[in-house]
């Protein structure tokens, strides 16, 4: 299921002019374990200026342990309804976010990024 998702929805890329702020040369902005889970939506919140990130599980098979890694200091993490209403905080280390997934679900996380002038806003050029 995952090859075809991938190959019927490719990735996107937007261009946007540079930023102030180092990356490292090698990074990942997001990664996911395990493999059976998919990041189906980043984006900006629709209140705030979290990021709200939108998993589901693609083989049935509950997952007790999940990882959603990113190179990003992650403050606070909570579960979300779809409609991105907190539900449950979550277990957090500064860099990765713990939680759990049932079978066929689908899953919505609010980051909140620590560090001054962070914003989630878009950077497509209209």
């Amino acid at each position: 299921m995952k090859t075809g998702y991938e190959f019927n929805m490719p990735l996107l890329l937007a261009d946007s002019p540079k930023q102030q702020g180092k990356l490292p040369s090698k990074f990942s902005f997001l990664s996911l374990e395990p493999e059976n889970l998919v990041i189906h939506t980043v984006k900006k919140a629709e209140q705030d200026d979290a990021l709200v990130v939108r998993i589901y599980e693609t083989e049935g098979k509950p997952t007790t342990i999940a990882q959603l890694r990113t190179f990003l200091s992650v403050k606070i993490s909570s579960l979300c309804s779809l409609l991105e209403v907190e539900e449950k905080p979550l277990g957090t280390q500064e860099h990765k976010v713990e939680f759990s997934v049932k079978a066929h679900e689908i899953v919505t996380l609010k980051l909140n990024i620590k560090g001054e002038g962070f914003s989630a806003r878009p950077c497509l050029n209209s």
